[in-house]
Order: structure tokens, then C-alpha cells, then sequence
């Protein structure tokens, strides 16, 4: 019988360790997800300030994109891949974009090392300094630009952010009330545990009483 008990609160113990940790898991992708949209949200208002700080109000008279042979694209696109590739051109590895990215992040109290990667006619650029970065950062959004149905002429903007895992545990708030169900579940468990053997010692020796 004492085995038997002792298997049921251990398999009760792994029950609520496992319970508690899928909970936690949860509650931590959802906060990474959180975050993740708010960093794209801030990569969109980047290009923009980009856009606005080293273009501004130019227009592009020698290119007008209404012309252009895939009319089913949009008159703003076409002239959005425009800006994108005057900027490249005036800064080829996207250092701007990158700086204002990052100072934008900073700002909007999101923490995390940000990166773009810039693609056009078949090359791709990486802000980061670190190669392997993208696999140690997640995907916050893909922007694709573009002039026409030719794969050649697109323009591709990735942004990536690194999270710090402590500060997105940080900011699950759900976090600490897990851990807190959890240590009580183990206590309570621990305590009805020890109130049966306290329980069953008694009605022995009770009955080692009555024997004699």
C-alpha cells in the first residue's frame, strides 16, 4: 500500500511539473509573439523614416511607374521599389536603415539586437556582424517590393531581432504565478503526503495498542 502511494505522488508531482512547464512555455511564446509583432510594426515605421530622412520629397521624374509592363501591380508599389532601390544604391549594405532600425527599437522599449538583410538581383546583404546571427535571431517581417513579375527585379527587406531570452521572461507576466501554483501544488502535495503517513503510524500503533 505505502508503495502504491508513494508511485501516485510521485506520478502526481511529474502531472504538475509538466503541467506548469507547458504553461510557462505558452506564456513565454505568446510574450515572444508579442514582441515579434511590435518589432515589425517598427521595422515598417524605419523604412519609412529612412525613406523620409535621406529622400524625402523627391520625385523620380526620369521613371514613371505607371508605365511599366504588369499593370495589375499597384502605381504605389512600383514606386515604392523605386525609393528602395535609390536607397540601396546611395547606401549598398543598408547601414541607414540598420541604425535607424535599432535607435527605433531602443526606443520603443523593445530590447534586442536588430538586423536587416537586404536582397535585390540575386545578392543579399546582412547588417550584422555576426554570420550565424540569423539563426540565433527570429524573423520579425518580409517586405517584397515590386517593379514587375520578373523574380530578378525584386527587392526584399528582412528584419531580424535577437531577444534576450531573460528579458522575455521577464516580461511574461504570467510567469511568476506559474511558479507560484507550482511550488504550492508541490507543498500541498508534500503536506497530504505526510499526513498519511502520520495518519497510518498513528492507526498502527493504535492497533499495537490494542494487541497487547
Amino acid at each position: 500500500m505505502k508503495r502504491q502511494i508513494q508511485f501516485i505522488f510521485i506520478f502526481l508531482l511529474i502531472i504538475i511539473t509538466a503541467f506548469c512547464l507547458w504553461a510557462g512555455e505558452r506564456a513565454y511564446i505568446s510574450q515572444q509573439e508579442q514582441a515579434q509583432e511590435k518589432a515589425a510594426t517598427i521595422l515598417k515605421q524605419s523604412i519609412q523614416l529612412e525613406r523620409d530622412k535621406y529622400i524625402g520629397n523627391t520625385v523620380y521624374s526620369h521613371y514613371n511607374p505607371s508605365e511599366s509592363k504588369s499593370p495589375n501591380i499597384s502605381w504605389i508599389e512600383k514606386e515604392a521599389w523605386v525609393y528602395q532601390r535609390s536607397l540601396s544604391n546611395k547606401d549598398p549594405n543598408r547601414v541607414h536603415l540598420d541604425s535607424i532600425f535599432n535607435a527605433e527599437l531602443q526606443r520603443q522599449n523593445i530590447q534586442g539586437k536588430g538586423a536587416i538583410y537586404f536582397s535585390q538581383s540575386g545578392k543579399t546583404v546582412c547588417t550584422a556582424s555576426d554570420t550565424l546571427f540569423k539563426e540565433k535571431a527570429v524573423l520579425v517581417d518580409r517586405l517584397t517590393y515590386r517593379l514587375d513579375h520578373n523574380p530578378d527585379n525584386l527587392c526584399i527587406i528582412e528584419g531580424y531581432v535577437k531577444f534576450p531570452t531573460g528579458w522575455l521572461l521577464a516580461k511574461t507576466k504570467a510567469i511568476p504565478y506559474i511558479l507560484f501554483a507550482w511550488v504550492l501544488s508541490i507543498l500541498l502535495s508534500i503536506g497530504g503526503y505526510r499526513y498519511w503517513i502520520h495518519t497510518k503510524k498513528k492507526k498502527m500503533a493504535e492497533l499495537e495498542r490494542r494487541k497487547t
